[in-house]
């Protein structure tokens, strides 16, 4: 088409006007724009609907993710009460998505409520498209028993554990009345007249708070265990606060053996003076803990020490890894059992159930920062009894007050196969131990000190009685590992303050044994922005030219290594040690490099500052 100088165009389409339009619109132009600019509004509003149509279809996923993300993030940081009501609002938003009802049921689980959990997962197995990803969930639940049809329910532990709470909630004894009973009255008649036993407390555990646990040992005039006591001949009191004895309803009293776990440290000598014994005293290590009860729920962990205190192997029931931490103790060194002893004892008590220190030694102490007192004073308030087996020409005096002062004993002896006999009468007298179980006042704060008073006769053949008081602080112990998990934490700290805060938690600092894992811990330290981040491994024990590292829970390390180039370095450049690993980003890459245990303060160097930290690794 030809355009003429001079042509009008219209202001609103674009479009060329004819000389018919120019007229129009000088005779009747504004009924014509208005025409347009209605027809135009029109099309915009038509267009701005169905884009918002479009956003607005897309705001349930948009806050479902946001949702989810939140309730995956409270996990990691083990906030379950948070998580659970963020899976819950995503399930608001998105009843058909899998990925919450998983969330949701793992939040019931670190809060041990596994009724809650399991409603939570067959609500999800109802209603969620995707079931493959809830049948892979159900599979990984070690609490959950598939049957034949195809149907689940909970298991043993995860329905008495809850069960058992449950009940002891709900039949606490009020806190503001005594409440006595006839049967206080009977134990206290079937007491007079007695030959009284020899009754120890010896620990408590709340973790199962308002239900209390109490370990005794309950013992004839001459030190031998009593057995085969009923429930029905004990009492116990309960006194918080300055108030008055209150009867408690007791639960449970049976010996430990075949029911309850015990959680043993086995710290180990390994100084220089070892090296010729060594083998002896790992094979004697080897069969003690092939012997344990591993049914019941028994636990070791490893520790060993020279100069230095290392852990050979975290607490576990798996014997392979104890045996494999075992065979990683190589003789080198001083003598640190000071130290060593502090840290069983820390890593003890955090432990759930009964539990004790049992030690190896030959030679005296000559490099701890702690002192045998300070043992004493942990071990006492931490209600964690210390049994020390002494060898060859050594100051006896401290080691037999700490055993004495903790509630356990010293031996001292000449030959090695003398430390097997006695690995296995402390096992026994703490599997001859009773537990006490009774329901205390939920409005009572958990860790409040409380005293005990604790009766029995023996209303069989009225041949003895006994009677225990004790004031009770308990411990705060770790919480129960549930799924495995990684945590990072920021914070400038040494290597061995971060590995006892991750057991603190109920973790250990991670291990790394393969490339996928390798590249798993590599996105999270990448994602928390810190450069210089320890990990569960030691570089410590040389032998010859070669440096032998190990993991802290008894995991081969030797399947798999991420060595910066020309690391290990052995020593620092001021000749310092470096023994602990730490994962480094250099050059844009993740890698392992050995480093001095608190390079933050020691080394001299600035980058480490603020910009440090650890990540914990939890299990089932």
């Amino acid at each position: 088409m030809e355009i003429k100088d001079g042509s009008k165009f219209c202001t609103y389409c674009g479009s060329l006007q004819t000389e018919d339009m120019s007229d129009n619109e000088d005779e009747g132009g504004n009924g014509h724009r208005t025409t347009l600019i209605v027809l135009c509004i029109i099309a915009l509003c038509i267009f701005m609907g169905l884009g918002g149509l479009v956003v607005y279809s897309q705001m349930p996923q948009t806050r479902y993710s946001r949702m989810l993300s939140l309730g995956n993030k409270y996990l990691d940081e083990l906030d379950y009460e948070q998580a659970e009501a963020s899976f819950a609002k995503a399930i608001d938003i998105a009843p058909k998505k899998a990925d919450a009802y998983v969330g949701l049921s793992k939040a019931y689980v670190g809060q041990d409520k596994y009724p809650e959990a399991l409603a939570a997962i067959k609500k999800g197995a109802g209603k969620a498209e995707d079931q493959d990803l809830i049948d892979e969930y159900i599979e990984s639940c070690d609490w959950l028993i598939v049957s034949s049809d195809g149907s689940y329910s909970l298991s043993d532990d995860a329905s008495g554990a809850g069960e058992e709470t449950a009940a002891a909630i709900t039949k606490a004894a009020p806190a503001t009345e005594e409440t006595k009973s006839d049967k206080w009255d009977e134990i206290q008649n079937e007491m007079n007249g007695l030959d009284a036993a020899d009754v120890e407390f010896v620990s408590s555990d709340v973790s199962q708070y308002p239900l209390v646990k109490l370990y005794y040992r309950i013992e004839n005039p001459d030190g031998s265990p009593i057995t085969g006591l009923p429930q029905d001949c004990i009492a116990v009191k309960e006194k918080v606060s300055g108030g008055e004895y209150l009867e408690r309803a007791v639960k449970g009293f049976e010996k430990l053996e075949g029911n309850e776990r015990i959680s043993i440290d086995l710290v180990g000598d390994k100084s220089g003076s070892m090296s010729e014994v060594m083998p002896k005293v790992q094979a004697v290590m080897n069969d003690f803990v092939n012997s344990l009860d591993y049914k019941a729920g028994d636990q070791v962990e490893i520790i060993s020490f020279d100069t230095y205190v290392m852990y050979m192997c975290t607490y576990t029931s798996d014997a392979n890894l104890l045996l494999n931490g075992i065979s990683n103790i190589v003789a080198d060194g001083g003598t640190s059992l000071y130290d060593a002893l502090e840290d069983a004892v820390n890593s003890a008590a955090v432990q759930n159930g009964a539990r004790c220190v049992i030690a190896f030694t030959d030679g005296n102490d000559n490099n701890s920062m702690s002192s045998p007192d300070e043992v004493i004073s942990l071990a006492q308030q931490l209600s964690v009894p210390v049994y020390i087996i002494g060898a060859g020409d050594i100051y006896v005096d401290p080691l037999q007050n700490i055993a004495s002062s903790t509630g356990g004993k010293y031996w001292n002896i000449d030959e090695l196969y003398d430390m097997s006999d006695i690995l296995q009468s402390i096992y026994t007298t703490q599997k001859d131990m009773y537990c006490v179980s009774y329901v205390s006042d939920s409005a009572i704060p958990q860790y409040d000190t409380r005293d005990i008073s604790f009766e029995f006769a023996d209303k069989q053949g009225t041949q003895f009685s006994g009677q225990a008081d004790a004031s009770v602080t308990p411990v705060k112990t770790a919480a129960d590992k549930h799924s495995s998990r990684y945590e990072v934490i920021k914070k400038d700290i040494s290597w061995e303050d971060a590995n006892r805060e991750c057991i603190a938690k109920g973790g250990h600092l991670v291990t790394i044994t393969s490339q996928d894992e390798m590249n798993k811990v590599s996105t999270l330290a990448e994602s928390s922005g810190i450069d210089y981040l320890w990990i569960g491994g030691y570089t410590s024990i040389r032998d010859g030219t070669d440096t032998f590292g190990h993991w802290v829970t008894g995991e081969d390390f030797n399947s798999y290594t991420a060595w910066y180039p020309g690391e290990p370095s052995r020593n620092d450049m001021d000749g310092a040690p470096e023994m602990y690993i730490m994962m480094w980003k250099m050059k844009g890459t993740w890698s392992w490099n050995d480093q001095r245990n608190d390079p933050v303060n020691d080394s001299g160097l600035d980058y480490f500052h603020d910009d440090t930290g650890y990540i914990c690794e939890y299990e089932n």
